[in-house]
């Protein structure tokens, strides 16, 4: 049950994998411009590194990752961050967009025949063509903090964000669907984690018909799914526990919110703890290849405050 409820928001929000490229903190700033249709979110990274943990080394990269030097693996993320296409959001909470890795399923499709407990169709790939067209993912540069961290932030921007919604949540319905006979073997096996009956038939007649999986209401973000009280409560307990502590998971009638924000506020920061464990091999690895990406704290902090009030 645990799998297939992250799998099918995952799915629908298409993000891809977490990376070997970690950091000790993070600090995510939004505001919904309701005028321009537009979520303006700022990002800031804080102690950015490559693990170093055992079992990370790459295979057949002759470069064993150290404290010192990142691996080739490492460097190829890093990199790819750089282009712009990129942004990361709290490890292992949403895990990352990925702008060239939504085009590369757009492009090749999902294999045929699509697999079991996935759909794939004209809906999912109007929901792809949004976000690599109305997601705009600005760098605004690397920097120190008074610990000697290499720390980063990023401007995130999407257009139309109504639109955006509207797509996700139909195709988070068509997964919830797609995903009912699974839930109805995971019940039969008495596999402790399932979903009880009352809520496959619930998730069942709600998806039938336009539900709202995803809200914004000023700068109040929901989530919610069809669930009874009893799958709600323990969800709660358990799947969510790792969420950042500025985020709200409750039982609400026949169905698990989740609610980000609030609306009446001029904007929301939400902050997490992410990974420990900092090495400086990312940052000797940005001083020695790209030192003019540095920036000034000050010049940063100008930088995001401007954006955020645009």
């Amino acid at each position: 049950m645990k799998r297939i409820l992250s799998a099918s928001l995952l799915f629908c929000l298409l993000l891809s994998f977490t990376s070997c490229i970690e950091f000790e903190n993070q600090e995510l700033t939004y505001r919904h411009d309701q005028k321009e249709d537009a979520l303006l979110v700022t990002l800031r990274y804080e102690g950015i590194y490559g693990s170093t943990k055992a079992g990370l080394s790459d295979q057949g990269d002759p470069i064993t990752i150290t404290e010192e030097k990142l691996s080739q693996k490492e460097v190829q993320q890093l990199e790819s961050v750089l282009t712009g296409n990129r942004a990361f959001f709290f490890s292992n909470w949403i895990s990352e967009y990925n702008r060239d890795y939504l085009v590369k399923i757009l492009d090749e499709g999902i294999a045929e025949p699509t697999p079991e407990g996935r759909a794939f169709g004209d809906p999912e790939r109007k929901l792809l063509q949004a976000l690599i067209k109305e997601v705009k993912i600005v760098n605004v540069g690397f920097y120190k903090d008074g610990n000697d961290r290499l720390c980063a932030a990023q401007t995130l921007r999407v257009n139309n964000v109504s639109n955006v919604i509207s797509l996700a949540n139909e195709v988070i319905g068509r997964q919830f669907q797609a995903n009912l006979p699974e839930m109805r073997e995971e019940l039969k096996s008495g596999d402790k984690n399932a979903f009880s009956q009352k809520t496959i038939d619930l998730i069942e007649k709600k998806t039938k018909g336009k539900y709202q999986f995803i809200t914004l209401d000023g700068n109040q973000i929901g989530l919610q799914f069809p669930m009874v009280r009893e799958d709600a409560e323990r969800i709660s307990k358990d799947v969510l526990k790792n969420f950042p502590k500025d985020v709200r998971a409750n039982s609400k009638g026949k169905r698990l919110t989740i609610e980000i924000g609030d609306a009446d506020k001029d904007s929301i920061v939400i902050t997490k703890k992410c990974f420990s464990g900092y090495t400086p091999n990312a940052l000797n690895y940005l001083q020695k290849e790209h030192p003019k990406l540095f920036v000034k704290p000050e010049q940063l902090e100008k930088a995001l405050a401007r954006f955020l009030s645009n």
